[in-house]
């Protein structure tokens, strides 16, 4: 690969490893537990407490386009046990979320 093509960080154009507790990555993963849980028909539950449904970061990756995408692995944890896991990649135009892949 031609050295110029990458920087310090991996290639230039692709995604980079983000910081899960990134606020814009928390809030991409808050908007995409809110979709999956609305489309496979559960009501949006989250809450804070041990025993509220909540979500977390597992694994996130960003690309900058005219906007940014993240590539994101979130777990459904409830007392601390992981009751599901999915992947999605969610397209951020400048504050406006859109589900791209699941």
């Amino acid at each position: 690969m031609n050295p110029s093509l990458r920087n310090s960080r991996g290639l230039v154009g692709g995604f980079q490893e983000a910081d899960i507790n990134d606020p814009r990555v928390q809030k991409a993963a808050k908007f995409a537990t809110e979709q999956h849980l609305a489309d496979h028909g559960r009501a949006v539950d989250l809450g804070v407490g041990p025993n509220d449904l909540h979500f977390e970061v597992v694994d996130c990756s960003q690309q900058v386009v005219a906007g940014m995408n993240y590539r994101l692995t979130i777990a459904l944890m409830r007392n601390n046990e992981c009751e599901e896991r999915f992947h999605v990649m969610i397209y951020d135009r400048f504050g406006e979320y859109t589900v791209t892949q699941w």
